[in-house]
């Protein structure tokens, strides 16, 4: 998301001073990745984060992004703050303070998405 006033985000700010260190936490960390442990099929490690391929990426895709950095590396990547909902969905995190910071982190990024169409709404007209 552009960034029309030069501060950080307040969703960066509210996971920490860097982007993801909330969940890079052992607690979630660790976790994510003992989830996929036992699953040594990229299929089907891929359907899971997708939603049998509702959401992005493809299993095409996917397979390039475990070619280009690996398989860990691919899972680690859903640890940032873009990736979240995904983690909390899939390690059943609902009432959890991970997803209420979520859920306020997605709030503020819908008030900034208005901001910003308002803005750009008024140097149109």
């Amino acid at each position: 998301m552009v960034n029309l006033y030069g501060a950080p985000h307040n969703h960066d700010r509210m996971l920490g001073s860097e982007r993801g260190t909330l969940i890079k936490r052992p607690q979630y960390g660790e976790r994510w990745i003992g989830y996929f442990k036992g699953k040594s099929k990229k299929k089907v490690i891929c359907r899971e984060l997708t939603e049998n391929g509702k959401t992005y990426p493809a299993l095409g895709t996917f397979y390039g992004h475990v070619r280009q950095l690996d398989i860990a590396r691919v899972l680690e990547s859903y640890l940032e703050t873009d990736q979240l909902s995904i983690v909390v969905r899939i390690l059943r995190l609902k009432g959890s303070v991970l997803a209420a910071r979520l859920a306020e982190v997605q709030r503020v990024d819908r008030g900034l998405r208005a901001d910003e169409r308002h803005i750009r709404e008024q140097a149109v007209a």
